[in-house]
């Protein structure tokens, strides 16, 4: 079905993570589940959130998030943004 959204996707980071004696090239994401989003959405700001969403959905240490360049974490955003306004953290309001 065209225009269909994709439940899954295999992000190729930009630039290798090493955490220990494991590098990370890619992260898989899936349409995140209630319970990461409800979980994720406890984490504190929208930055906190969606790092929080990533190591929850991807299952990979937080470590690992913390070492994503930023093109890369945008990328993980904009995949989960496709499933509507619930699956991205929001910016609180000032």
């Amino acid at each position: 079905m065209a225009g269909e959204i994709p439940d899954a996707l295999a992000l190729a980071l930009s630039t290798p993570v090493e955490l220990g004696a494991i590098t990370y090239y890619t992260l898989n994401l899936t349409e995140p589940t209630v319970a990461q989003l409800r979980k994720a959405s406890k984490a504190g700001d929208g930055m906190d959130q969606l790092a929080t969403l990533i190591h929850l959905n991807a299952a990979v240490p937080m470590a690992v998030v913390d070492k994503l360049k930023q093109r890369d974490f945008e990328a993980a955003g904009s995949f989960f943004a496709r499933f509507g306004a619930t699956s991205t953290p929001q910016e609180s309001a000032t």
